[in-house]
């Protein structure tokens, strides 16, 4: 394998980029588009359930407030009316009969009013419910499709993508930075809407209280209800204030994170390697400071949210404060107002100041989601180096000749030498090449200009006589298959880790292919009599050289031309290793085979001919046999390997 270059440009993390609306709106489109009518209930149901009902359920608590005050006071007024000189004459003008028909009419209307309320109520805790669920019904349908667009992006990406990203870190954006982004993409589109209509909804209805309350000095609510707005506006600007603190903490909460899970994820898979060279106790150090300086983020995160807290909610209930003691003024100065209006006020304040606070919650929102937004924007955008060139109608049929004309490459960072500079050889269709080099000299990077990850900065590779450049890359890659060092297993079922390099096999082709290579008992010892139906459990429960061979009957499902294998004896010892070259060779019949291994000593053993590269160059060609008595190169390299093997 080629060593991945640390020369490579360092660019500027999407954390670090400026806040950017465009991008936001971009994602919403792309993902609110996608459930239109389930954003339209969504909209629905937010709008009835946040103002519409809490305010009805207020108004209606303020009519049955007004109805106990007045039927007090007609009580009060009927006792002072009796107890009067007068009262004789009050009782003739107002029989009883039209008293007990008035009092029916007055509790007959209480009645309906707290049915109503009573109504309203219980339909508000259903309407409540509702929400949530179609919440996080919408919220799960949006952070899948970002996951699922995510997680097919990464895979597409060529290999300079994962010199910026490294594998642990992936994981982490597909599993939760989508979450983040999805939040982010709701709360800064949607509930600003739902807001607005919250606002008008509520403000209207304040207002509207505030004459009732001010009686005869009714004319100066307005007055009233634009301090009360004004008031409200002063959180915006106080939080905005403390908003750049909260991105940067955020970003550093964020990338102590990201730290963590590279850390761990690497310790895990080299727990052996950690264990041999007694690194234990420095490993757990670094973890220790790493979770030390993640705490202190998140401290420092938590102590300014709490900050903006204090002065979101503070605006509101000064304002809540002013309201009540104003209309405890009116009632004791007996300048006019009523019980109702109070306890609306009591009810409504709290829903329209809140209405108005949420946006100056959206700079919190944004500044807290946006290096997620950033990051899954990023990924999302970036395109493959190498075009997709359109599926002609037909595609001759190819053979599986591979040539280098002249290749010179060189990975973007490299400053000072080419990786490959002018190499050219032909393998003819059919036989086993090997090719031999020390650590990054361009092994694996031919493989990869191979199956174009890359376009070579001179010179042609050319497969079955026609230039690559000009195979479609569907084309390509279903002649050119690459065997991985690390091949890709799941945990489903035997059959379906066999079908994701054929979605179209039948059972019959897969059990063929498998006597072929010798893997079928292997599995059927392994699993059962009917392994294909059995779960897989990503190949646990077989051997390296198992699992390799899985993997490479796997790659001949897809019936390629030409077999790149990268690295196969990888994780395989001696005794695994060596009896597999008798079942590769075999199920290698027939095609061309290009192999890169460590082990020199089975290369020899499997290949026909041996290519070596240095410094960018083909310095020997020809057969193990032949290049073991020439003095170069190749000699010195598999004599190293003998003495290790």
């Amino acid at each position: 394998m080629d060593q991945k270059s640390a020369d490579h440009p360092e660019t500027n993390s999407p954390d670090d980029k400026p806040f950017q609306p465009r991008v936001i709106l971009d994602l919403g489109k792309r993902y609110l588009g996608r459930y239109k009518w389930l954003v339209v209930v969504y909209i629905l149901v937010t709008v009835v359930c946040r103002p519409l009902l809490p305010i009805a359920v207020g108004l209606n608590l303020s009519e049955l407030t007004n109805f106990f005050q007045q039927e007090r006071a007609s009580h009060s007024q009927r006792e002072t009316s009796g107890s009067a000189p007068a009262a004789k004459k009050i009782i003739a003008v107002a029989p009883p009969a039209d008293r007990q028909t008035e009092t029916a009419r007055v509790r007959g209307k209480l009645l309906a009013t707290y049915l109503l309320w009573l109504l309203l109520s219980i339909a508000f805790v259903v309407m409540t419910g509702l929400l949530r669920y179609l919440t996080s019904l919408l919220d799960g349908k949006m952070t899948n499709a970002i996951r699922i667009d995510i997680f097919n992006a990464i895979l597409r990406q060529p290999p300079e993508f994962f010199f910026e990203y490294d594998a642990d870190r992936l994981t982490m954006v597909v599993n939760q930075f989508c979450t983040q982004a999805q939040l982010g993409i709701r709360q800064l589109l949607l509930d600003p809407i739902l807001q607005i209509s919250g606002v008008v909804i509520a403000g209207w209805t304040l207002y509207d209280q505030l004459v009732k309350l001010q009686g005869s000095g009714g004319g100066t609510a307005w007055i009233s209800f634009l301090f009360i707005c004004g008031f409200a506006l002063i959180s915006p600007l106080l939080i905005n204030s403390l908003g750049r603190f909260l991105q940067r903490e955020s970003s550093a909460v964020q990338k102590s994170n990201l730290q963590l899970a590279t850390l761990v994820g690497g310790a895990i898979a080299a727990s052996e390697e950690i264990q041999a060279i007694r690194a234990e106790n420095a490993f757990g150090k670094k973890h220790a400071d790493l979770l030390q300086a993640s705490l202190r983020a998140k401290m420092n995160q938590n102590v300014i949210m709490e900050k903006l807290n204090v002065l979101n909610s503070a605006p509101g209930t000064l304002v809540l404060a002013g309201l009540l003691g104003t209309a405890v003024y009116l009632v004791f100065s007996e300048k006019g107002g009523n019980p109702g209006s109070v306890v609306a006020l009591a009810l409504i304040t709290p829903q329209f100041m809140s209405s108005i606070q949420l946006f100056s919650g959206l700079s919190v929102t944004a500044r807290m989601t946006w290096p997620g937004l950033a990051l899954v924007a990023s990924i999302l955008g970036r395109r493959p180096a190498v075009s997709q060139l359109v599926e002609p109608a037909e595609e001759s049929q190819l053979d599986g000749t591979l040539e280098a004309i002249d290749v010179v490459f060189s990975y973007p960072a490299a400053k000072v030498r080419n990786v490959l500079n002018g190499v050219s050889f032909e393998i003819p269709c059919g036989q086993r090449i090997g090719l031999v080099a020390r650590p990054g000299q361009g092994k694996t990077t031919f493989f990869r200009l191979a199956l174009r990850f890359y376009e070579p900065q001179g010179g042609k590779i050319l497969l079955g006589g026609r230039p690559i450049s000009g195979i479609s890359l569907a084309t390509l890659r279903s002649n050119i298959v690459l065997m991985s060092q690390f091949p890709g297993f799941f945990h489903d079922t035997i059959r379906e880790n066999f079908r994701i390099a054929s979605p179209h096999a039948s059972d019959g082709q897969v059990v063929a292919l498998c006597e072929r290579t010798g893997l079928w008992e292997i599995l059927k010892n392994t699993f059962g009599e009917h392994p294909l139906d059995e779960p897989f459990d990503a190949g646990g429960r077989l051997s390296g050289g198992q699992r390799k061979l899985f993997a490479l009957t796997r790659c001949l499902l897809r019936d390629p031309k030409v077999l790149l294998l990268d690295e196969p004896t990888t994780g395989m010892g001696p005794l695994e290793k060596y009896p597999l070259i008798d079942v590769m060779q075999h199920a290698c019949a027939g095609r061309t085979a290009v192999l890169v291994d460590h082990d020199i000593v089975w290369q020899s053993r499997f290949c026909e001919r041996i290519l070596v590269l240095h410094d960018g160059t083909i310095i020997q060609a020809g057969t193990p046999q032949e290049l073991r008595g020439q003095e170069g190169l190749f000699r010195k390299l598999y004599n190293e390997a003998a003495q290790q093997t």
